[in-house]
């Protein structure tokens, strides 16, 4: 419609256009649900309208995260749950262990075995547990670490010990950890054993008393005893001697299994009976006595204490750390802090096989190894490894705290 010279007509056409416009916005606020649809509307309520919305859509996201990570939390409270299960159970067994009055070696062995299929149970747990193809027990999701070196292990590292640099921490260990022993001053022979042998052993609050004259070994070696007296040619004394000291070693860790001491008795190479602590340091101890001097304790039937292990000693990154058995870990405030390693080489008498001109193995033997043999001395200093670590968290954004918001008007 055109109206070139009319006014009253232009005045109407101006107002009928304005009521379209008007007519236009109604239905396009009705259709899109929102007052403002473009900067022409309103210049200012459009940028505070865009950031009210993307702050909602950052609300509704942040709930979508919260809800994924209950069901992520929900998946490892589950797993952790039989874990727990399994962790009570494990612990029913060793207290049934300790009733000795009615536990035999047999049923000893159920326990441990029982026991043993339920920490398989738990590391297969920790390994198949999974949210969205992510492990969730296996620590993937946090701290990782390796070390490099021989007999060097890598055990943990705070979730606040910061990453290594690309060629890892020196490690330089001083002295390797060491267990308390106690070692005799005569070996064991046909002699002196002639007229029986008692050994007390006392460990952790357990006692084992140990008597040749009441068992069938005891009936055995006075056995081979007369053979020996009897027929020396054909029974050699040092031969028999030797058997002699085989059979006793046997049965005494047999008994000290059986006794649950944490100890173990071996024989060094100069036959002399050394009894030892399974666990490495300072804080592990245990007596010994003997029925026959020097054999074991240097009175007969007077006990003594076992010389003291150490623990062990040596720095990771040129930084002293603290030794704790064969464990050695960083102090906090270090560079290294929070990382924990493992050293388990270890000095005195170590069993090697021995093998016939044809290379078949025929027993084993007992070789003394010293400190300096594994890790050097000053004069000659020696780097045990590296230790490598890296961080590997995973955080869930639950929150908008940490977003700037920009106020509305």
């Amino acid at each position: 419609m055109k109206i070139r010279q009319n006014p009253a007509s232009l005045n109407t056409l101006r107002h009928t256009s304005n009521h379209f416009d008007r007519v236009k916005g109604g239905i396009e606020r009705l259709s899109s649900g929102v007052k403002i649809n473009k900067g022409a509307d309103s210049p200012a309520s459009l940028i505070a309208s865009e950031r009210l919305r993307g702050h909602i859509v950052g609300l509704k996201q942040v709930f979508d995260n919260a809800s994924s990570t209950v069901a992520l939390f929900q998946t490892a409270e589950g797993a952790l749950n039989e874990v727990s299960d399994l962790l009570i159970k494990i612990k029913q067994l060793t207290v049934h262990a300790q009733n000795e009055a009615t536990n035999n070696s047999k049923m000893l062995a159920a326990d441990q075995q029982e026991i043993e299929n339920l920490l398989n149970t738990i590391d297969r747990i920790s390994k198949n547990t999974e949210f969205g193809g992510k492990r969730l027990l296996d620590g993937s999701m946090g701290t990782s670490g390796t070390a490099v070196g021989d007999s060097l292990q890598f055990v943990s590292a705070e979730a606040t010990a910061p990453p290594s640099p690309e060629q890892g921490w020196e490690v330089d260990i001083h002295h390797v950890a060491t267990r308390a022993y106690i070692v005799g001053s005569v070996p064991i022979d046909m002699n002196n054993i002639r007229n029986g042998l008692q050994i007390v052993l006392n460990e952790g609050g357990r006692n084992l008393d140990f008597k040749l004259d009441e068992n069938q070994l005891g009936k055995d070696i006075q056995e081979l005893i007369k053979n020996a007296d009897r027929y020396p040619l054909r029974f050699p004394p040092a031969e028999i001697s030797e058997q002699i000291r085989g059979l006793v070693v046997h049965d005494l860790n047999q008994k000290i299994f059986e006794s649950g001491l944490d100890l173990q008795a071996i024989l060094t190479p100069g036959n002399k009976l050394l009894v030892r602590h399974n666990k490495f340091g300072v804080s592990e101890s245990f007596t010994a006595g003997s029925s026959l001097a020097g054999i074991l304790s240097y009175e007969e039937d007077i006990a003594q204490s076992a010389v003291p292990g150490k623990n062990i000693e040596g720095t990771i990154n040129n930084e002293v750390a603290l030794g704790e058995g064969q464990y050695l870990s960083t102090l906090a405030g270090m560079q290294a802090a929070g990382v924990k390693i493992k050293f388990d080489k270890e000095i005195g008498f170590k069993e090697i096989p021995v093998l016939d001109q044809h290379g078949m193995q025929t027993g084993t033997k007992y070789v003394e190894v010293k400190n300096e043999d594994l890790v050097g001395s000053r004069e000659n200093p020696k780097i045990e490894g590296y230790v490598h670590v890296s961080q590997s968290p995973k955080n869930s954004k639950l929150d908008l705290t940490k977003i700037r918001i920009h106020p509305f008007l």
